[in-house]
C-alpha cells in the first residue's frame, strides 16, 4: 500500500512538474536575441533619416521661400 502512495506521489509530482515547465513559445536563443536587437536598430535608424529628410525638406522650403521673399 505504500508503495502505490509513494508512486501515486512521484506521478503527481512529475505531472505538476511538466506543466510547470511548459512554455507556450519556444524559447528565445542568443542569436535570436541579437538579431531582433539589429532589426529594432535598422528600424529606428530607417525613422530617424526619414524624420531628418523631412526635417531638411521643410528647412529647405523656408529658405527658398525666404530668399523669395526678399528679392522680390
Amino acid at each position: 500500500m505504500k508503495t502505490t502512495k509513494t508512486r501515486l506521489a512521484c506521478i503527481a509530482a512529475l505531472v505538476l512538474l511538466c506543466a510547470a515547465c511548459r512554455r507556450d513559445k519556444p524559447a528565445e536563443g542568443p542569436l535570436e536575441s541579437a538579431g531582433k536587437s539589429v532589426d529594432n536598430a535598422a528600424s529606428d535608424t530607417k525613422e530617424a533619416v526619414k524624420d531628418g529628410a523631412e526635417n531638411t525638406k521643410d528647412a529647405a522650403k523656408k529658405t527658398k521661400n525666404d530668399v523669395k521673399r526678399k528679392t522680390d
